[in-house]
């Protein structure tokens, strides 16, 4: 298992929480929500957080475009 530091962890938990709502694990959701229902304050650290949760292969995301658009995640774990 991969080493998660705190703000991935916390983005991976909220993204998670969210496909158990919707029942899918396809998520449409901006860096605010994100931010909102995962702890994290900063848009700059949800990027991060999202990057590495990407690169170890939990998730995949297409960008929304402009500010407050929201993305669309995809959970692979």
């Amino acid at each position: 298992m991969p080493n998660l530091g705190n703000s991935e962890w916390r983005v991976l938990c909220f993204l998670m929480a969210r496909s158990q709502e919707t029942g899918s694990t396809t998520i449409e959701a901006s860096y605010a929500e994100i931010n909102k229902g995962s702890g994290v304050r900063s848009n700059i650290t949800t990027s991060r957080a999202i990057k590495h949760l990407v690169e170890i292969g939990a998730l995949d995301f297409e960008s929304g475009q402009g500010q407050g658009v929201k993305s669309i995640y995809t959970l692979k774990i």
